[in-house]
């Protein structure tokens, strides 16, 4: 069986062959011990020679690029290259990291030097670093310890046109000189000087002493003189920046190295001689390397290092020689190793420690031919002999395996031909009978030797022994795949039958160890790193509940409005990323949501705020102020929490700010004299540059969006542009030439160009700048241009239907009907990177594999390729005369073109011969898509004609390959274009999609949010393994639960399937028969029928929420407590938390929440007596308190975590198939995966509930029903089928120790949901909880005093006693169940029978007395979503009120049933657009007697009239009408109907509550209405969750309202949304609307 850990053996790195002397130089040297160090792959090695010993320092994650050694040679640096690179600091005696470099550099470390000074407890520069990215910058670093370093200085390098980076090859530090530096490169030298924290560089003059060349290699001497090595293989020798000799011939090719020592200067070149110079450099001797006995011809220097008598020679192919200056001819070979391409060919000794290694530098050295074959053409992949000697077997990338014999002279014996793809492994089997393939498809295949016939039967091979294990495809090794993986994603794998162990190597460069034999899929792997078993799982299916909450979603979408101030500020108005709006006003940053018409508020100022901006991330804000210090607050627009304050370069205020592209700096201008220009690292709180802005008043600084080192200003007669330089900022005032005159700049915005720019003047004009120049003029506005703000300029006509993205960087490229080829940035900065004009729109583009070239497709049956950096042309070609429709490069090496059109044909071009080599004919229709295989030698095509049709490249021969069938796969929908969407594209890294709308033109960039996505890190156990299999096998409630959809709660939009014009967008036709002004009529009988006449009617002007009937127990736990001394209890439900006094039965409530409740806990300790927690769900929550730490809890969800009861520092979280145990170490979260310890049969199953016991125990409930015992982290005991079902909820007794568990479980004799242990969990007594269900489900359990206090999934809250075992259901008085789902219920007028209409179609009438069905029928069916199976009674204190539960689906019930005043008949409708009216006094038959026709929509309200001759039905069209009872007649008199009084009014519709729809009703709906007994108020609640307080009649549109929300969303399943009282208050006009 499959292996339950981690091997217990380990791997340890002993010794690494090879040095990277290509593509880097000057990394090789001699330490202070006399060791030598260097790198190789992401190793940095230390050898020792005496010993004959390396140590290697492995703090890199990716391959290093360049050496730095510290002047005392003890300190080293290692750069690396990568998407986010880093410096290493390490020490070369314990190869420990000193510090890690980071946060600013890109694509990787080109170069480093240390500066002379070594003494570490001085503020020092230390390192001086050029990335290799094209951002040109350089960074100087400062230690301030011996561990802390950060950046002194930034500044840019130089750029030799505005496409081209000029490359830099070597740095270093004047060591004679304070504060000076030198750096080369392609075509340049630069000589640096730093001052603070400002470096300014001044080229090199080469003047006419030498040519302007590259320079590969320097070294600095006395009396400002530096040497150079030029490319040609002459010395420059410079005195200060200027040129002053040249050394002519000191090579005869290009010099790399230069290395200057106590004794001269070494130089090493391209030639492979070694030169050594004096300290004047006059020339010592020459080495010619090629010449010695280790020589050969194309030997290049690459690296030197001189001390004393020996040079250190690295070499361009990978090897390190030492030299002795004596014995110079004889050069000893220290290192040796491959040097370009990949290594893939590896095999050892039989008997021997040897190994040989083949790589694609051609060279397998130390090797003797024998003999030579050539009998395939394509690549040989692998190749093994026989145990026995006999054969040897050769697998080939033609699908085919040799046999040959090797006493014959390699005679070809047999060959195996059974595989469909390339060979990847072979594997002989003991007795040399057998041999078993792998190829490229993931086959394993077994042959018979030396034939080479397939073996087809299983039984033959069933008990062969291999005399070898390589394959990666095999049941022995199915465990080494984690899940998701592709199937040639593991290159390599070897088994070692004695220690019974398989060593993997992956294509992400990690070596894992498993036990061999692996049959468990995802087994145990260890990668060097904690050993750990816990992830291993034998669980059992999840359980129905446990896969609800693992589903659940929590999303909320938000409304949002604009408002402003801006009387004597601009451009402080923006939108947040969640659409909020963030501004200011006085001292106080605001950040308004209209939705919830809240605001939040940021009080970090002391001052009048007089500037805002937006980090472009929308994340964050930075706010400036006026005062004597003023200072500019960087704050979180979520946490409403400060991020940085930067203080000390303005004086007076702030007036404008502004964030770069990439959020990092910040540009800043102050309102002294001269209005100082400063650019911040808001993040460090450094300044990185300052400068005088303008002596006249500056208005607006605007960051370049393109170049983050330009800006510009504009004010009073001034625009100015700012370029950074070091630590400095250079400004040029804009030239107006004879287009205008200097106007005051109000504002000014970049265009879509770096040198474009627009401001906005104090007479209304709007300039238009290029470069410094000002072009145009425009007159845009008769007053001021106050403010202006750039759009993302797209493409402008026709259709966008092209679109490729860039194979490894985040770009993409869009073709349109509008002739232009766009490139788009996808990072955060979200611009526009570049555009050209096409002769011809086009439909179609692709990215070669390298991202160099770029194909697109053009509409006249062309296409072009562009340079992918610079768009300009490379090759084009005209084969057809109609669209292209797709344009697609071979995978791999992009050898081939595929270009598809509208003419029924693909052609296939050779990209290299750029010539067509193939046509694919046989399309029936035009071509939609065009799709390569793996291997570039297929392509799949699909037609017009809804065709899939399959061609052999490059030929294009035609292919029948049959298709599998399969049809309506399951899908999420994403609504953003308002057309068709014409194509889309994942990223290379898939993070992002992009999506392209035709005739909206529109790119949309949508970021991919994967469940349950797990960061990779490598060697880190605790994430690198993966979970055994998914729990499989739901119950029956697994399909229900799935199709739940948990939508937002306080909804924007209606969630009623309403059609039609709503109440108060309708005209009003005028009556014929109105009554003029004044009339002799008699006066308009009363609306409503009331039963207060004579007394004195009071209006009710205020609600207050006495109390709330519900409980949230489905998908929540652990969420009901006791309070003082089991007094009070206290739950949660909807946004409110309950605080129930048991004795009273009174209930006071918390409602500052705007959200749904998920969790609850109570502070136990007796300090904070009454303190209580609750969480709300949503998209951001304001905390008030500071975060001690936070830190990944599991990439899989987590159910309960809670503190140990005796600790402040340690708690343990638990949830799908994991538990972990925390502790606090002062601001640091540090946590201990459980281990499973060498229990039997003990597995990680997924742990619901935690409680806690003496001597450091830990109880975890699990999915099974067993609880396991964990001794600090180490599972020690388990206590099997403690419940029947899932453990749900536990609780520890802190008085006594006792432990309370419930769980699932069916009621029985033995057994029950409920448990109480003692405190080792030993001994149990089980408590039923009589709730008349089938299984009980306990969610919450909490103990008192001789009481267990109970949380249902039901919603139930049950005390049960102790002693007695008593069950008291708390507030309700009875519950029948019904069977089916109910929707809709009502008490008739004497309340003596309730009417409940069913889901079913069906009604029941019920005596209120007993419950017992007195009637039902059933003459309607329907079919909705199911939301409740049972009528409860509550006790309301004898209050005569009437509580409805409004639902998601008694929205639209399917029965809705209302009796009439004189209990004579029952009107029924249905979602069926009917009314039955049903007459009582015939008895429980219930026979139908009439009902109303022509009723247009649903029937969602109705109301009898005080006669019970008139029924008024509402219905889903938002239409009113009237009918007579019991005919059923359509009453279309208006003045019969407006002298009808109602006996009640529920209705939305009409005239006498117009007023009830606000401005916003567009959006969401009003769902009930119902007026009070004395007839003068009326109450409405809406899709927003407000219930709104009006006066009745409220005939005006838009009228006043009183508004409460108890933040009880209304579609709340099971929840009484309020019980409320009157309230009079002193002033008779209710309040306006109010959330």
């Amino acid at each position: 069986m499959a292996a339950r850990s981690a091997p217990s053996c380990h791997l340890r790195l002993e010794w690494v062959y090879g040095y990277r002397g290509h593509q880097c130089r000057n990394n090789l040297y001699y330490t202070a011990a006399k060791e030598i160090v260097y790198f190789v792959a992401g190793v940095g090695v230390v050898y020792s020679p005496r010993e004959h010993r390396q140590k290697f320092y492995r703090g890199h994650s990716d391959d290093i690029i360049s050496l730095a050694l510290h002047p005392e040679r003890a300190l080293v640096a290692t750069g690396q290259v990568g998407k986010e690179p880093y410096i290493c600091v390490w020490d070369s005696y314990t190869v420990q990291t000193v510090s890690v470099l980071k946060d600013v550099h890109t694509h990787g470390i080109a170069c480093l030097a240390f500066d002379l000074d070594g003494q570490l407890d001085l503020i020092q520069r230390m390192q001086f670093a050029f990335g290799t990215g094209k951002e040109g910058k350089c960074y100087l670093w400062l230690q301030v310890t011996q561990i802390d370093c950060k950046v002194l200085s930034v500044c840019s390098v130089h750029y030799l046109s505005s496409v081209e980076f000029m490359q830099i090859f070597d740095i270093s530090w004047d060591l004679y000189q304070p504060n000076k530096l030198v750096s080369c490169g392609v075509k340049h030298i630069k000589f640096w000087s730093l001052c603070g924290n400002a470096l300014t560089p001044k080229r090199g003059v080469f003047g006419k002493t030498g040519d302007l060349q590259t320079i590969l290699c320097l070294a600095c001497a006395r009396d400002e003189l530096t040497y150079s090595g030029a490319l040609n293989g002459d010395i420059y020798v410079w005195k200060g920046i200027n040129l002053i000799r040249t050394i002519q011939g000191a090579h005869t090719a290009g010099i790399f190295s230069m290395n200057a020592c106590e004794e001269g200067f070494a130089t090493g070149g391209r030639d492979g001689c070694i030169r050594l110079w004096d300290l004047t450099f006059k020339p010592i001797t020459v080495i010619d390397l090629r010449e010695t006995d280790q020589g050969y011809k194309g030997l290049s220097v690459r690296s030197v290092c001189w001390r004393g008598d020996h040079i250190l020679v690295g070499t361009q192919d990978g090897e390190i020689f030492e030299i002795v200056v004596h014995e110079r001819n004889k050069p000893f070979l220290i290192m040796q190793g491959h040097c370009e391409g990949e290594l893939w060919a590896l095999a050892v000794h039989p008997t021997k420690p040897l190994a040989v290694t083949g790589s694609d530098d051609r060279s397998v050295r130390d090797m003797t031919e024998v003999v030579h074959i050539k009998d395939r053409k394509e690549a040989i992949h692998e190749l093994k002999y026989s145990p026995d000697g006999t054969y040897l077997a050769v697998g080939c990338n033609d699908s085919s395996v040799d046999i040959y014999g090797v006493a014959q002279r390699y005679k070809k014996f047999g060959e195996c031909v059974g595989s469909l793809s390339f060979i990847t492994h072979l594997d002989w089997s003991s007795d040399s009978r057998y041999l078993q393939t792998n190829d490229g498809n993931g086959k394993r295949l077994f042959y018979r030797m030396p034939g080479g016939k397939e073996v087809a039967s299983k039984e033959e091979i069933k008990g062969v022994h291999w005399a070898s294990w390589t394959c990666v495809s095999g049941l022995e090794v199915n465990g080494i795949w984690p899940k998701y993986s592709d199937i040639n994603d593991i290159n390599s794998v070897d088994g070692n039958y004695i220690g019974q162990v398989l060593v993997t190597a992956d294509d992400y460069g990690i070596v894992k160890l498993f036990r061999y034999p692996c049959l468990r899929k995802e087994s145990l792997a260890d990668s060097n790193s904690d050993e750990s078993d816990s992830d291993l799982s034998d669980v059992p299916e999840l359980d129905s509940e446990i896969e609800q909450e693992t589903q659940l979603t929590y999303r909320r979408q938000v409304i949002f409005i604009t408002t402003y101030r801006g009387y004597d500020c601009r451009s402080n108005l923006f939108y947040t990323q969640i659409g909020e709006i963030v501004y200011h006003v006085a001292a106080v940053g605001v950040i308004y949501n209209r939705q919830q018409n809240t605001q939040r508020f940021y009080l970090g100022h002391d001052d009048d705020i007089l500037c805002l901006a937006v980090h472009p991330l929308k994340d964050y804000v930075a706010t400036g102020q006026v005062g004597r210090d003023p200072s500019i607050h960087i704050w979180d627009t979520e946490t409403i929490k400060p991020l940085s304050i930067l203080k000390g370069y303005h004086q007076y205020g702030v007036c404008a700010v502004d964030f770069s592209a990439d959020g990092k700096r910040l540009a800043s201008v102050g309102i002294d004299d001269s209005h100082t220009v400063v650019l911040w690292d808001w993040k460090k709180g450094e300044k990185l540059s300052v400068a005088r802005g303008s002596k006249d008043k500056i208005f607006v600084v605007k960051m370049n969006p393109y170049v983050p080192d330009k800006l510009i200003t504009a004010g009073i007669k001034h625009m100015k542009f700012w370029h950074r330089a070091g630590g400095g900022l250079i400004g040029r005032k804009g030239y107006v030439g004879t287009l205008g005159k200097s106007d005051t700049m109000m504002c000014a915005v970049y265009g879509w160009t770096e040198e474009m720019a627009f401001s906005g003047t104090s007479t209304g004009d709007v300039c238009i700048w290029r470069d410094i120049f000002l072009v145009k003029t425009v007159k845009a506005h008769d007053g001021p241009v106050f403010s202006m703000h750039a759009l993302e300029k797209g493409h402008m006509e026709g259709e966008v239907w092209g679109l490729a993205t860039h194979p490894y960087l985040p770009i993409c490229a869009t073709v349109s009907d509008d002739k232009t080829l766009r490139i788009w940035d996808l990072s955060p900065s979200h611009c526009m990177l570049a555009v050209r004009k096409l002769k011809k729109g086009g439909r179609c583009c692709c990215f070669s594999p390298d991202g160099k070239a770029l194909a697109v497709g053009l509409n006249d049956g062309s296409f072009l390729m562009a340079n992918a950096d610079t768009l300009e042309d490379l090759v084009s070609f005209h084969h057809r005369k109609d669209v292209i429709s797709d344009i697609r490069f071979s995978p791999g090496s992009g050898k081939y073109l595929a270009v598809a059109s509208h003419d029924s044909f693909i052609d296939i071009y050779n990209v290299m011969s750029s010539k067509r080599v193939g046509i694919c004919k046989g399309a029936t229709s035009y071509i939609t898509h065009v799709d390569w295989d793996i291997r570039g030698k297929l392509l799949q095509v699909n037609t017009g004609a809804k065709e899939q049709l399959f061609f052999e490249a490059p030929r294009g021969k035609k292919q029948t390959i049959p298709s599998a069938e399969g049809k309506f796969g399951k899908f999420k929908r994403y609504v953003a274009h308002s057309t068709h969407v014409t194509n889309v594209r994942w990223t290379y890294d898939d993070s992002m999609l992009v999506t392209l709308g035709g005739a909206d033109m529109s790119l949309m960039v949508w970021t991919n949010e994967m469940e349950g996505y797990r960061e990779k890190r490598p060697c880190d156990s605790e994430e690198s393994d993966i979970d055994s299999e998914e729990d499989g096998g739901y119950d029956s409630d697994v399909t229900r639960e799935n199709e739940i959809s948990y939508t937002i709660r306080a909804l924007s939009t209606n969630i009623r399937p309403m059609f039609g014009i709503k109440p108060h967008l309708q005209q009003k036709e005028p009556s014929t028969d109105e009554r003029p002004p004044v009339s002799r009529a008699p006066p308009q009988p009363e609306k409503l029928q009331t039963n207060n006449v004579g007394k004195k009617k009071r209006p009710i002007e205020d609600l207050v929420l006495e109390l709330v009937f519900g409980y949230r127990g489905r998908d929540c736990r652990n969420n009901v407590h006791y309070l003082n001394d089991g007094d009070d209890i206290i739950y949660h439900t909807a946004s409110v938390g309950i605080l129930h006094n048991v004795a009273t039965g009174t209930q006071s409530f918390y409602q500052e929440h705007n959200d749904d409740i998920l969790c609850l806990t109570v502070n136990q300790h007796p300090k904070f007596i009454n303190i209580v927690a609750t969480g709300q769900v949503g998209d951001s929550a304001d905390m008030s308190g500071a975060k001690i730490a936070s830190r990944a809890g599991h990439n899989q969800r987590i159910f309960v975590a809670e503190f140990r009861p005796d600790s402040d520092s340690q708690f343990v979280s638990v949830g799908v198939k994991h538990v972990k145990f925390w502790t606090l170490a002062g601001r640091a979260l540090l946590s201990k995966k459980g281990l499973l310890s060498t229990l039997e049969d003990a597995r990680m199953q997924t742990m619901l509930a935690v409680a806690f016991g003496a001597n450091n125990l830990t109880f975890t409930g699990t999915i099974s029903g067993d609880v396991c015992v964990w001794k600090d982290h180490i599972l020690c005991r388990i206590v099997a089928r403690a419940h029947n079902g899932p453990v749900f909820a536990m609780y520890t007794t802190l008085r006594d120790g006792l432990i309370v568990t419930g769980g699932k479980e069916r009621p029985s004799k033995e057994g029950g949901a409920v448990k109480l242990w003692d405190q080792e969990l030993r001994r149990c007594r089980a408590f039923r909880l009589e709730t008349g269900q089938a299984s009980d489900c306990v969610r919450s359990v909490c103990r008192g005093k001789g009481k267990i206090l109970v949380g249902t999934r039901n919603a139930e809250i049950i005390e049960v006693g102790e002693k007695n075992a008593a069950c008291n259901v708390l507030k309700m008085l009875n519950k029948v169940n019904l069977g089916h789902a109910a929707r809709t219920v009502c008490y008739s007028p004497e309340g003596d029978m309730v009417a409940i209409g069913m889901k079913n179609g069906e009604f029941i009438i019920l005596l209120v007395s007993s419950l017992k069905i007195w009637g039902k029928k059933r003459d309607r069916r329907c079919a909705i979503h199911d939301i409740s199976k049972t009528v409860f009674t509550f006790d309301t204190f004898l209050r005569m009120s009437v509580y409805k539960t409004v639902t998601m689906a008694s929205l639209r019930p399917p029965v809705f049933g209302r009796f009439s005043p004189d209990s004579r008949f029952l009107a029924v409708g249905s979602s069926e657009n009917s009314v039955d009216f049903y007459d009582l006094t015939l008895g429980p038959t219930l026979n139908r007697i009439s009902y109303c026709k022509d009723i247009p929509s649903f029937v969602i309200q109705m109301d009898f009239s005080a006669d019970s001759r008139h029924l008024q039905v509402s219905t889903g069209c938002y239409k009113r009408h009237v009918y007579e009872v019991p005919s059923g007649k359509h009453l279309m008199d208006q003045a019969a109907i407006d002298r009808i009084t109602w006996a009640t009014w529920t209705s939305i519709l009409g005239d006498e509550v117009m007023g009830i729809w606000s401005r916003h009703a567009e959006k969401a709906d009003v769902n009930c209405a119902c007026v009070s007994h004395s007839g003068i108020s009326l109450v409405t609640g809406d899709d927003f969750g407000m219930v709104k307080l009006f006066d009745f009649p409220c005939p005006e549109k838009f009228s006043a309202c009183g508004g409460i929300s108890p933040r009880c969303p209304c579609p709340d399943a099971v929840l009484l949304s309020s019980v409320v009282s009157p309230q009079p208050l002193s002033s008779h006009q209710p309040s306006t609307e109010a959330r």
